[in-house]
């Protein structure tokens, strides 16, 4: 299932660094990796309730690392993530598994909540690799970054790590950090504040791009801007619709209260009809499954 993963997975990077997304290779090798995934997901759903967490004792330090690369690309499933983080968790200790792939689990976790990370291991180049504005996703306790992933086993430096994502980045200092925190905290509330406001003028467009500022600002994100995020860009019919749609999945993995009432929302019509695939087998399948508890 790893190699599997890893095949499509750099068939789809490969076609996206070449400027091919939108081209019928590219979407036949999305939809062949989205199908990948979901059955991978099920399958080590279904060994974790069997077996518990595959362990070096259990299966050997290939097919350990194996599972944990299966669950850190469910991003359609956050949920299992989670469950999946626990276990980990309690084998980093008893040396049973690779304390990075703890970190990266971790760091994943935090960032479909809309938390910040604390490993530095996901960048806007994650999902995105022709990001025009490559960084990292906000660290907490930044300047400590590094220290954190050496005692995780991270072997790469991060500024190194940067440079492989192709993009500048220096640990800064503590004052520095706190600087960086004060700056994004301002940002975001100066977003949201502008989304509400162009929402209320039903200037659907522009309150996409604020509330995208918004969702950039880990640490501080709200369910209810993941909520409003995709609304504004269901009534605006934008054409990032799968994009709209993980951001219902994030708002319901951070608990918001009145998720199981999107789908008969009108607000949501275009997203669910442009994207009904993931609207009906991930995003509903989560919400039914989980009732939109975030706990």
């Amino acid at each position: 299932m790893g190699k599997k993963d890893q095949k499509y997975r750099m068939k789809w990077r490969e076609l996206n660094t070449k400027g091919e997304k939108g081209t019928e290779k590219y979407n036949k090798v999305t939809r062949k990796l989205i199908e990948i995934d979901r059955s991978n997901t099920a399958r080590m759903e279904e060994i974790i309730d069997e077996h518990g967490w595959p362990t070096y004792a259990k299966v050997g330090e290939e097919a350990s690392n194996a599972a944990w690369l299966i669950v850190q690309h469910a991003d359609r499933n956050p949920f299992f993530q989670e469950k999946s983080l626990l276990l980990l968790g309690e084998e980093v200790d008893r040396g049973q598994i690779n304390p990075s792939n703890y970190a990266y689990l971790y760091d994943r976790v935090q960032i479909a909540r809309g938390e910040k990370q604390r490993y530095g291991t996901q960048s806007t180049t994650n999902h995105n690799v022709n990001s025009k504005t490559a960084g990292f996703q906000p660290i907490e306790d930044e300047s400590n970054v590094q220290k954190r992933r050496e005692a995780m086993n991270i072997q790469q430096h991060i500024e190194h790590y940067a440079l492989s994502l192709n993009f500048h980045y220096t640990i800064p200092s503590e004052a520095e950090a706190l600087e960086i925190e004060k700056k994004l905290k301002a940002f975001y509330e100066w977003n949201v504040k502008k989304a509400k406001e162009t929402m209320n003028n039903n200037n659907y467009k522009a309150a996409v791009n604020f509330y995208r500022n918004a969702l950039s600002c880990y640490g501080h994100i709200s369910s209810e801007d993941f909520v409003e995020a995709a609304r504004a860009m269901s009534l605006s019919k934008d054409k990032e619709v799968g994009l709209a749609t993980f951001y219902l999945l994030n708002a319901a993995f951070k608990g918001y209260d009145d998720i199981t009432k999107i789908d008969s929302n009108p607000d949501f019509k275009f997203l669910k009809e442009e994207n009904l695939d993931f609207w009906k087998n991930d995003l509903m399948r989560t919400i039914k499954k989980h009732g939109g508890n975030g706990n």
